[in-house]
């Protein structure tokens, strides 16, 4: 049976990210740093990657903790309460002299390391300014995204389903009692 091409190249890339991440997981301490970085956050339990920027790297780091706790429902937050803090390993990348410069190279690493998937990493918009910013709101719209966030989640449509039908029975019951 001949082998699809893409699907190949797919699991040669998941491999070597899977390498990549894995050495970067044997870091465990980076000095308190500021200035304009690209950094990765690794999960240590099944080396997925979170590919981030900021101007303040252990703000940045202490801000996704804080988030995670909080109840975030982003991918990676939840990874964070689900594994814990002390799974993750946050490593900076490259060091920017502009903010410009720094948000470029995110959406680039994003891209080229595919941490979109959700086999690979955390990251739900394409980077550059992100979530806060409306940028992902664009980014989620696309329907070459939303396809791609469908397929990554099978489940999610029914799991989605039963909630929502769920919600409306206990609505229903709620108001029977009134």
């Amino acid at each position: 049976m001949p082998v699809d091409a893409p699907a190949v190249d797919r699991l040669v890339l998941l491999a070597r990210m899977r390498r990549e991440a894995a050495v970067v997981a044997r870091v465990r301490h980076w000095p308190a740093r500021k200035g304009f970085f690209l950094y990765w956050a690794v999960n240590t339990v099944n080396s997925k990657i979170y590919i981030g920027a900021t101007k303040d790297f252990m703000g940045r780091k202490a801000d996704h903790m804080n988030d995670a706790l909080n109840g975030s429902k982003l991918p990676f937050h939840a990874a964070i309460r689900k594994y814990g803090p002390d799974v993750f390993v946050f490593v900076p990348i490259e060091e920017f002299q502009t903010e410009a410069a720094m948000l470029e190279a995110e959406r680039v690493a994003i891209a080229e390391c595919h941490t979109q998937d959700r086999e690979i990493g955390y990251n739900v918009a394409d980077g550059g300014l992100g979530l806060g910013s409306g940028g992902a709101r664009e980014v989620h719209s696309r329907p070459d995204y939303q396809a791609r966030f469908k397929a990554s989640y099978p489940g999610r449509a029914i799991k989605a389903a039963i909630t929502r039908r769920r919600n409306q029975a206990l609505r229903a019951a709620a108001l029977a009692r009134l």
